[in-house]
């Protein structure tokens, strides 16, 4: 028991580093921002699938932390914290409610969680994102940034499907 809770540890502290890596190449390259946020979060997303909502919060705040702490440049850091990072958490946790309250419902509700998620990031980051000034343009974004959601999170629900159905099988003795 403790030889695996060691192993998770340690396969958390990796992933977490090169995590913060891509987090890091997505500051350098400045365009690569919200790519990156969205590619680091894969490892929270193997950790919610692999070993449960503990182990990958606790990714999820190493990667958050250390990001803010290690990049030259926040905007990737913002991004991952605030949205992406936590969305194969929230995507999860609400998926499991839906069994409970129905699909539409979660949905929704993983909806409303990301549009909060969004607003608390336009809040706290307006000056980093340069939001721009026209209503219609803030509007823009938000719709575009609900189809960026809705794409990553059938993304999520693709990887994982594919995790568990090839990769899972392969690296099992490896994970246990």
């Amino acid at each position: 028991m403790k030889k695996r809770k060691t192993k998770q540890l340690a396969i958390g502290a990796v992933m977490s580093a090169l995590s913060v890596v891509v987090l890091y190449v997505g500051a350098i390259l400045d365009v690569m921002d919200i790519s990156s946020a969205c590619l680091a979060s894969f490892a929270v997303l193997f950790f919610m699938a692999e070993y449960g909502t503990a182990m990958a919060f606790g990714v999820y705040a190493a990667i958050s932390i250390l990001s803010f702490i290690v990049l030259p440049q926040k905007l990737p850091a913002f991004f991952f914290a605030l949205l992406f990072g936590i969305m194969p958490i929230t995507k999860c946790l609400c998926e499991r409610l839906g069994t409970h309250i129905g699909a539409i419902l979660s949905y929704s509700l993983k909806l409303l969680i990301f549009n909060a998620e969004l607003v608390i990031l336009g809040l706290s980051a307006s000056k980093l994102l340069e939001l721009p000034e026209s209503m219609l343009m803030v509007a823009v974004y938000i719709l575009l940034s609900n189809v960026i959601f809705v794409l990553a999170d059938r993304l999520y629900g693709i990887l994982t499907v594919m995790y568990f159905r090839t990769f899972r099988k392969k690296i099992e003795k490896y994970l246990k």
